[in-house]
């Protein structure tokens, strides 16, 4: 194929070129298996598809932006551009000529070796969708460019399907209005379940499960209490908290955020709490949390699901970080015992087609596969530009996800975003070994967060930090390099991230940067196993 003249260009003018080259590229292998009824290639088709249109609205969003478009997300999206051009162009000669009266794709002869190249074709593809839509999602999460003339989109997540930008438009503006929504509290404040249900409180977690007798959608609870002497002032402060979460946990897509929607909460004076309810989503099931599976008694005859599955984890989990914080939130509990994971509805994969375009859909639950990961965890969860308490924090186990500065407790040391990343860089470390530094029996990295094998005194701040970055260091052999180094970036900071990115924190302290949320989440997207 012709190539396209981008080296005479500049990159903000070849970025649109190159795009419109890719949609070309992507009508062309439609046309080819598009008049196709069978399974296999719906898939196929649903996934060229899905790459095209991203690219055309991508394309659209910068001829918005016109000179305003940032160098660095030009660049970016002149990387990704080339990268699906590429594997666009060694799919388009396998592909069937399949036109109205022709012989149709499902009909055609394949041998096992061209379809085990359309096979990893179509998957990088997938797998390059998704780093499209990271790298849009960063780039509108994480700076306040706004295209001019940009219309506005739906509130309801239900109300269509939108393509992936308009997804990332939706999900920015959907965050950014959610705490004027949730002043309504007439939409906000549930009544109590009246009918009988069975509870169930969660191995491992501080969630019950609510499953109505008769049948009926079941749905976790999480209770944010407050003492019985507590003075009016301080329950009407986290009234408006649990309110305000909730109207931003409402606009939640599970699916694609990692946090759970919440259709509401609860006011229980009696019991001095609120609780947060969350609807289990269609065809999740079996929910248990990250801590429970780390410690779960079948790891020690070793881990029997595929390495992909804990890289998939991690991925969704980031992405629930990153989403919390675009709403100006600060979690401050980023623990696996604050990570609940379903086991999900058995879904048709690329990586399970067979050479002879046979579909196959094992599904086996844990340990031989994990399910879909939320955050929870949100009975301490504050505003980002709001007071920070400080105080000491007496439980060893969730001592071991904090930041050292938390437990100095010194002025400039309250709870901010880059202490939930160093906690975030812990998890990540125990989803690494699938292991967990809370269980002193672990093989392999219970017994290090220890002075001695008496298991009597824990190490100190500075020294379990020391302890995760040694660690990292021994990561790269299972996990790759760039997961070892999203840990390293997670837990030192911008120590480890290099002179090219600008510093962590602006003026007011808690502000991420672009080009630091850049580096993790295009480090987490070039994991390809």
């Amino acid at each position: 194929m012709a190539e396209l003249p981008l080296a005479i260009v500049g990159v903000g003018i070849a970025v649109p070129a190159l795009g419109q080259f890719v949609v070309s590229l992507g009508k062309a292998a439609l046309d080819r298996v598009g008049h196709s009824d069978d399974e296999y290639w719906r898939k196929v088709k649903l996934i060229i598809e899905t790459a095209k249109l991203q690219t055309q609205d991508i394309l659209q969003y910068l001829d918005r932006l016109g000179e305003n478009a940032p160098e660095v997300f030009l660049e970016n999206m002149d990387d990704l551009f080339q990268v699906v051009r590429n594997i666009l162009e060694r799919l388009l000669p396998l592909l069937p000529t399949s036109k109205p009266g022709a012989k149709s794709a499902e009909n055609t002869n394949f041998s096992a070796q061209q379809k085990k190249k359309i096979n990893k074709a179509v998957s990088d593809i997938e797998q390059w969708n998704v780093r499209l839509l990271y790298r849009a999602m960063s780039f509108r999460f994480f700076t306040d460019q706004q295209a001019p003339n940009t219309p506005r989109l739906s509130n309801s997540p239900t109300e269509c399907v939108p393509t992936p930008l308009k997804r990332v438009e939706w999900l920015r503006e959907s965050v950014a209005s959610s705490l004027d929504r949730a002043k309504n509290e007439s939409k906000l404040l549930v009544k109590d379940f009246k009918e009988r249900t069975s509870l169930h409180q969660l191995r491992e977690s501080t969630l019950w499960l609510v499953t109505p007798c008769a049948g009926g959608q079941s749905f976790l609870m999480e209770y944010r209490r407050y003492s019985d002497d507590a003075h009016e002032s301080h329950i009407q402060r986290q009234r408006e908290i649990v309110r305000d979460i909730a109207g931003i946990l409402r606009q939640a897509d599970p699916a694609f955020m990692g946090l759970l929607y919440c259709d509401g909460f609860l006011d229980d004076p009696l019991q001095c709490r609120f609780a947060l309810r969350f609807p289990i989503p269609g065809g999740f099931r079996n929910p248990r949390t990250l801590l429970d599976l780390l410690t779960d008694p079948d790891n020690k005859s070793g881990t029997m699901h595929p390495l992909d599955h804990r890289i998939a984890l991690a991925k969704s989990i980031v992405t629930a970080v990153f989403v919390l914080h675009s709403a100006n939130l600060v979690h401050k509990q980023i623990r696996p015992d604050n990570i609940v994971i379903f086991e999900d509805s058995p879904t048709i994969e690329l990586s399970t087609v067979g050479t002879q375009g046979n579909l196959t859909n094992e599904k086996r639950g844990y340990p031989y596969s994990l399910g879909k990961p939320f955050i929870v965890g949100f009975d301490n969860v504050r505003k980002a530009d709001a007071a920070s308490l400080m105080v000491v924090e007496k439980d060893w186990k969730k001592n071991l996800y904090l930041d050292p500065a938390r437990h100095r407790l010194q002025e400039g040391d309250e709870f901010q975003m880059q202490h939930d990343l160093y906690s975030l860089g812990v998890v990540l470390l125990e989803i690494a070994f699938w292991s967990s530094f809370q269980n002193k029996d672990a093989r392999l990295i219970g017994r290090k967060i220890w002075k001695d094998t008496s298991q009597k005194e824990m190490k100190g701040p500075e020294s379990l930090k020391k302890t995760y970055i040694s660690l990292a260091k021994a990561v790269p052999v299972t996990m790759g390099q760039k997961y070892a180094d999203i840990v390293m970036l997670c837990i030192t900071g911008l120590e480890s991230a290099g002179d090219g990115l600008k510093r962590l924190e602006d003026e007011d302290g808690i502000t991420v940067k672009i080009r630091y949320i850049l580096e993790i989440i295009s480090k987490i997207e070039e994991i390809n196993l």
